[in-house]
């Protein structure tokens, strides 16, 4: 490789340069006329984002500061400066990310030992019960930790899932992918893993079972401490387990936490528990340069719009917000203009404020939940910029790359796809079920809410928050279909295992073996409705266990579509109302106060609705004679709102109409009719007053 310097030596020595944030093609190109020559970067930089603002700086340095954000090297091919990945950087970033896991890993685990060393004995456990029983209302983060510490050192199956996880070891957890699953057992198949020390372990785990059962069996609260599941049959002693099962999925993300499954050889007895992997709270500090300016900084007008329209998706409900036709117009072609440009002033304004040249990469969450956007002065953008960036500051420069290069550039959003998305919500006024399938298929196996997933959201009204997300592993099933295949299910038809391609096997196998701790995901049913699965609970059901050759080659994906409507209450109801009933349950009462018991000016019944077409998507993976894996999708069109109850469209109100008529048509033969908001009407009991205890509205 020829040094920069030398590649530079004939090109002019000052450059002085400044852009919002934009891809990395995009900004060589604006460079080429500045530095004299060609530059490009090879397919895997296209969607890196830079911030830069230089001011009279030499060519060699501003392309090395580049080549270091980017996690690149300079090469001349011909007349041309290409920018191709450094990996060896790259793979000391991945090091360095999973030393940081490994780490923070280790802490958990740390903390586990700690949970394990009081003495397992009688008194103890009832000191342990004692101060469990005797919870504060109030949230203090150090007392919850301490609390969950308590309740764990309690559980018998607790303790041996924490012994396992400790031999198991921090490095073997910290390397455990996003989205994958691995399972652990005494007697692993070949999808399974040898469970360390099953011996010892499971010697210790009878004896504090046996013990704990010996001091609290009897008592239904002990039962409860303990997570018991199964029909009714309390064993005093365990003994016999023919089958112990360890799952564990990707422990630092949302889906953290382990899955831990206990079934004796005569399946009278399963049960099991899924266990949080807390990681102990550890304080951050941060070395802020001082005396910084309180130097005020601005955000350009449709920043500003951007800021307020993103805020609204974690708002419930979520306020309609007029989104200026410019700022749409942009959003909506995101391989043409940088998303990520609004609020990059913001970096501009802090590099002219520290008076430092800026080279910045910054990913897809720099928009963050508005935090960037909050930034008022320079203090405040250092602030929250530090603890989610990495600052290399020398000799009158600043590079900024995110905390976690190697993390950010696996969740970066494909321009592209992206695009694809944004511009069918524009088309269709709302995201589609397929455009939504289509969009989470083509990102990484991560958390399905992308950049581009937050934007098309924002210009779809019809939903109401983001927080309302689907089953990824659904979304991803559905987008690996093709479009002869799609129509074939919507029609009726099923797809055999035998068709799949090896893109779509892959995603079958890891809805069917799961991408969380839970071996249940998201649900396994009898194939056929005539045969029955009586292991206790369904506790038993382990993917790895039943099919560990992989997916059975008689297996089939099919499909059942409902039509339906649903309510939502606004603005303050937090209640979820099903179809027409739960509102024509309100209006029966209206018309029959005698039925309530209490005063019905009380009746706190909201009056203003959100209405939505509904069409509910059951997939089915039959497995086997005795199993399918189904997981339902509803997906939501609004066709009307916010609107008062009389204004309701007109095949709703025919339906409520009907519902009325029907309660009134029982009433009069003579029933009564207790109403469960959530939950339909239970015949033959008196209501109570309307929206008691947790129902009433905030």
């Amino acid at each position: 490789m020829i040094s920069t310097v030398l590649l530079l030596a004939s090109l002019p020595q000052l450059i002085t340069y400044e852009t919002k944030a934009a891809r990395l093609p995009v900004i060589l190109t604006e460079l080429e006329p500045r530095i004299g020559t060609k530059l490009e970067c090879e397919g895997s930089f296209k969607n890196d984002v830079l911030v830069i603002r230089v001011d009279g700086v030499d060519s060699k340095t501003l392309l090395d500061k580049i080549a270091q954000a980017a996690v690149g090297k300079w090469t001349r091919s011909g007349d041309r400066l290409v920018l191709s990945p450094d990996s060896v950087r790259r793979k000391q970033q991945e090091d360095e990310l999973l030393s940081r896991r490994e780490k923070v890993i280790q802490r958990m685990l740390d903390q586990f030992k700690k949970d394990l060393e009081n003495a397992y004995d009688g008194p103890t456990l009832h000191a342990l019960k004692s101060g469990l029983d005797e919870r504060r209302s109030g949230y203090d983060q150090q007392q919850y930790a301490a609390r969950v510490g308590q309740e764990r050192a309690f559980r018998p199956l607790d303790r041996l899932a924490m012994r396992s996880l400790i031999e198991i070891g921090a490095r073997r957890l910290a390397e455990i992918k996003p989205g994958q699953r691995l399972v652990f057992s005494a007697n692993p198949t070949p999808r399974q893993l040898k469970w360390p020390k099953q011996n010892d372990l499971l010697s210790r785990f009878y004896s504090e079972w046996n013990l704990h059962q010996e001091l609290f069996g009897a008592d239904q609260r002990g039962s409860t401490w303990a997570y018991i599941r199964n029909a009714g049959v309390m064993p005093t002693q365990l003994s016999n387990v023919d089958r112990i099962w360890l799952a564990v999925a990707d422990p630092l993300r949302e889906a953290r936490g382990a899955k831990i499954t206990v079934v004796n050889a005569a399946e009278t007895v399963a049960f099991g528990n899924t266990m949080d992997l807390t990681i102990p709270p550890q304080a951050t500090t941060t070395s802020n340069p001082e005396n910084l300016p309180e130097t005020k900084l601005t955000l350009d007008p449709l920043s500003e719009a951007l800021s307020t329209a993103l805020r609204s998706l974690w708002t419930f409900p979520r306020p309609k917000v007029e989104i200026d036709p410019r700022l749409i117009e942009l959003i909506s072609r995101p391989t043409k203009h940088e998303p990520l440009a609004f609020g990059s002033e913001l970096y501009l304004q802090y590099a002219v404020a520290r008076k430092v040249n800026l080279v910045a990469w910054i990913n897809d969450n720099a928009f963050g939940r508005g935090v960037t956007f909050k930034a008022e002065t320079v203090k405040m953008f250092d602030q929250f910029s530090r603890p989610n960036m990495n600052f290399d500051e020398s000799e009158g420069w600043l590079v900024m790359t995110p905390a976690s290069p190697a993390e950010a550039r696996r969740s970066r959003d494909d321009r592209a796809t992206m695009e694809r998305l944004i511009q069918s919500v524009i088309a269709d006024k709302r995201i589609t079920f397929d455009a939504k399938a289509d969009y989470v298929y083509q990102r990484p196996l991560t958390l399905p809410e992308g950049l581009g997933l937050r934007l098309a959201l924002m210009l779809d009204q019809s939903h109401p928050t983001l927080n309302q997300e689907a089953n990824e592993q659904i979304l991803r099933l559905y987008g690996s279909l093709s479009l002869e295949q799609r129509r074939a299910i919507r029609s009726g038809g099923r797809i055999p295992s035998a068709a799949l391609s090896p893109a779509q096997r892959l995603v079958w196998e890891q809805v069917v073996y799961g991408t969380r701790p839970s071996s249940i995901s998201p649900s396994f049913a009898p194939a056929d409705k005539n045969v029955r699965y009586d292991r206790i609970d369904g506790m038993a059901i382990e993917p790895t266990h039943e099919w560990p050759n992989g997916i059975p080659s008689g297996a089939s994906l099919g499909l059942e579509m409902s039509t339906d409507f649903e309510l939502r209450p606004q603005p303050k109801y937090n209640v979820h109302f099903s179809g027409a009933y739960d509102l024509a349950s309100q209006l029966f009462y209206e018309q029959n106060p005698e039925l309530i018991e209490g005063d019905i000016r009380q009746w706190l019944r909201p009056d203003t609705f959100v209405a939505y077409d509904k069409t509910s998507l059951t997939f089915n993976i039959v497995l086997d004679k005795n199993f399918a894996w189904t997981g339902t999708f509803d997906d939501l069109k609004n066709i009307s709102g916010p609107v008062k109850a009389d204004q309701l469209p007109p095949h709703i109100r025919e339906a409520l109409k009907k519902q009325v008529e029907e309660m009134n048509r029982q009433k009069a033969a003579g029933m009564k009719y207790k109403l469960t908001v959530g939950g339909g009407f239970r015949p033959g009991q008196k209501p109570p007053p309307p929206y008691g205890g947790s129902d009433r509205a905030n």
